[in-house]
């Protein structure tokens, strides 16, 4: 019980990872509580799923935002659990993690990059157009 009063968030850069398709690790704290539908077994730290949450790449090229699992997540044999909402909750490892260099970019501007000089493009011709003595 007085675990229970004791405990706070682990910190911002721990995070719960979850092995499924495709493997996420979710940072977004909830709270430290015993395990689901066990009161005597824990405390565990919860998460859940809101952002910051952050994929796993096992290869070695990674983008902004991601995490490598073989080299970024040091694993700390503690289990911890994700609310996936409706008392469903997914049990993970706890542990902590660095992103790769750089700042998470939820809208890569590379996507938008052929819309961008489509635009630009009519803009000049229109801004050409409209200064012709033609």
């Amino acid at each position: 019980m007085l675990t229970r009063l004791l405990a706070s968030n682990p910190g911002s850069n721990y995070g719960c990872k979850i092995n499924n398709s495709p493997a996420t690790i979710y940072a977004h704290w909830q709270k430290t509580d015993m395990a689901p539908g066990n009161p005597w077994w824990g405390p565990f730290h919860y998460y859940n799923t809101s952002s910051p949450k952050y994929p796993i790449n096992y290869s070695s090229n990674l983008a902004c935002g991601e995490v490598n699992a073989s080299a970024s997540f040091v694993d700390s044999n503690q289990p911890c659990f994700v609310n996936f909402g409706g008392g469903n909750y997914v049990q993970g490892n706890l542990g902590t993690f660095t992103l790769t260099p750089g700042s998470y970019t939820p809208c890569p501007i590379d996507d938008y990059l052929p819309a961008l000089f489509c635009f630009i493009g009519a803009y000049a011709i229109y801004f050409i157009k409209r200064r012709s003595l033609v």
